[in-house]
Formats: C-alpha cells, structure tokens, sequence
C-alpha cells in the first residue's frame, strides 16, 4: 500500500469525539464473540465483505443463520481461495464490510488507507465493523510479532467517525 496522507487535526478531533463519548474502557459494550454482532446484519440478499477471512469461517457461520446473503471474502493470503486479493481490487457495494483483527497489521496511514477504501464499497446505510486485540490486555496484542499498530479503543473510534 502507499502512503495515505493522514488529517492529524481531524484524527485529534474524532479521538477526542470518541473519549468523550467512552470516557474509560468500562463503558464501551465488549463483544465477546463477532457472530453476535454478525448476526445482526444476515437476512436474505444482503451483500457481505469479510476483509481478513482468513479461512472464511464466517461465511459457513452467517449462512447458517442466512442462507441467502452473498458473501465475499478479502485476504492477501493467496494460499487460500478468495474473492479479492487486493484491496484496490474490491468490486460493488456491501450493505456490511468486517474487518476482525486485521488493521493492527498496518502502519496508521495503511489503516486509514484501508478504511477510507472500503467505505467507498459501503452501500448506504450499510455497517462497517472493525476489530482489534485489547490492548488492555497485554498479551492479546503482543503475543503476534505480525502486529505493527496498537489502536486504544479511542483511536479505532476515530478512524469510524473521520
């Protein structure tokens, strides 16, 4: 990925929109498991982008619950098969774009990149879900030498509201 020119003033100002809003960890809801959050977003023709599927087990998951959605995965893992290998590759729009343990892999600007691209393939009123490891919980984070980029929960606010 090239380098993707980063707003500090506005990155500033969605990181504190996002304090404000979850002064402290202990007010954020925590998902434990993504399929609950998934679930939601499965009912019949809904156009789905699993960004870092890996070995799509989502898609088994969310077609249990919809058999009917159309599912589309992303991976630069090339071992395995996938719809797109490249982000600038992704084609259409997706009523739900998840992305689960993926961003903290890139530099801030590779992230921010990532981001701004799949909103573009974000159908209106469509939802884009982004994970990270906790990083108040320290091993999460850096148990993976893969791992470029903590995001605070603050700071993966911010890159949803900019």
């Amino acid at each position: 990925m090239s380098q993707f020119e980063i707003d500090w003033s506005r990155l500033y100002a969605a990181r504190n929109s996002v304090t404000r809003q979850f002064p402290t960890i202990w007010g954020i809801p925590v998902v434990k498991k993504e399929m609950s959050r998934l679930a939601v977003h499965a009912r019949d023709g809904a156009k789905v982008l699993d960004v870092g599927a890996g070995d799509r087990r989502f898609e088994g998951k969310m077609r249990e619950v919809c058999p009917t959605l159309q599912y589309r995965s992303f991976d630069i893992d090339r071992s395995r098969q996938h719809d797109y290998y490249a982000i600038d590759d992704i084609e259409g729009q997706y009523d739900l774009i998840f992305a689960f343990e993926v961003i903290e892999h890139m530099t801030p600007g590779e992230g921010l990149r990532m981001v701004a691209n799949l909103r573009e393939h974000l159908a209106p009123g469509g939802t884009l879900l982004l994970g990270t490891p906790n990083l108040y919980h320290p091993h999460r984070y850096f148990g993976d030498l893969t791992h470029v980029t903590p995001y605070k929960y603050e700071e993966l606010g911010a890159l949803l509201v900019l």
